[in-house]
């Protein structure tokens, strides 16, 4: 396990938990344009955080798989998930050397985290006809400056990752990439 990634987010969540006690909020875009795509499933959350988009998905019909480098954020997911009866599964995982299992999931959902060696993996993880949704940071003048450049993705990235792909949603604005896409059967 990326031992320093471990430290530094499991840091990060305990500053966070300090201030908030409760689940964040899900991801807008999936609560907005994604939801009514959601059909319920295998969902599998990469790099999940504290799970917001997680227990949002759990609430509607997905059996989730919550993967992140931070047990301080999976312990809590697990916590949280377990006092409300939902169904969410949680990994520990150093996402920089996972191997997901193919054609495993419904959906795959992916929230500002990129690691484009993942990409292959990704689609491969995803089920045929199933969804993969994914949103993060991209080169332009609102993203974080002080953000390292191959933590964002280049202009249209995605879009050209998946062309073979349905996609259902797209959008290119203020420094952040969204996609929803269907994977070809």
């Amino acid at each position: 396990m990326a031992t320093a990634d471990r430290i530094k987010w499991n840091e990060k969540y305990r500053q966070k938990l300090q201030e908030r006690l409760c689940p964040p909020p899900p991801n807008e875009t999936l609560l907005g344009i994604v939801s009514s795509y959601l059909t319920g499933g295998s969902c599998l959350d990469l790099a999940c955080g504290l799970g917001g988009n997680s227990f949002y998905l759990a609430k509607h019909g997905y059996q989730v798989t919550a993967v992140d480098v931070s047990d301080v954020a999976l312990d809590f997911i697990q916590e949280k998930a377990t006092d409300h009866g939902l169904s969410i599964l949680t990994q520990q995982q150093d996402l920089d050397q996972i191997q997901l299992q193919e054609e495993a999931y419904d959906l795959v959902i992916v929230t500002y985290f990129l690691d484009r060696k993942l990409f292959p993996s990704l689609k491969q993880a995803v089920k045929k006809e199933g969804l993969l949704f994914m949103e993060t940071f991209y080169q332009e003048d609102h993203a974080p400056p002080e953000m390292n450049p191959a933590f964002k993705l280049k202009t249209d990235e995605l879009r050209t990752e998946f062309d073979d792909w349905s996609i259902l949603y797209w959008n290119q604005a203020k420094g952040i990439q969204s996609i929803l896409g269907r994977k070809p059967h």
